[in-house]
């Protein structure tokens, strides 16, 4: 009798079987947003969890289009501080000559600013046209 010392080592495990691999989950991906695909971050037949990036698509034409909508935004809000200053200076104006009411109730009708009620101090509303 012959003895050994044992060894920890691996040992590849072979399997001569007919057969064939499927995976447990087909999926189509569907888009969200269109644009060019700039980096995959998976790699075919890859098993996935929800949440995991799959795609990076070129943000450019996306941050254009939000820094266009910012920059509209801020020239409403510009226009609209030009039309309450001119529609104070107006006021303004019509408070100390009385023979401008005219011009007053021209510059009340071309104001984006609702009239004013009983109802509605406070609440404001879109001008109707």
């Amino acid at each position: 009798m012959t003895v050994a010392t044992a060894i920890e080592r691996d040992v590849p495990v072979y399997l001569d079987q007919i057969g064939k691999n499927v995976a447990p989950e087909v999926v189509t991906i569907q888009a969200q947003v269109s644009g060019r695909i700039t980096a995959i971050h998976v790699k075919d037949g890859a098993t996935v969890k929800r949440g995991d990036l799959l795609f990076t698509i070129d943000p450019r034409p996306y941050r254009a289009q939000l820094e266009s909508a910012e920059a509209n935004v801020s020239r409403n809000v510009a226009e609209l501080e030009l039309a309450r200053l001119e529609f104070g200076r107006v006021q303004a104006c019509c408070r100390r000559t009385p023979s401008r009411s005219r011009t007053m109730t021209r510059a009340a009708a071309r104001s984006p600013f609702p009239k004013p009620s009983s109802g509605s101090a406070g609440r404001r509303s879109t001008p109707r046209s």
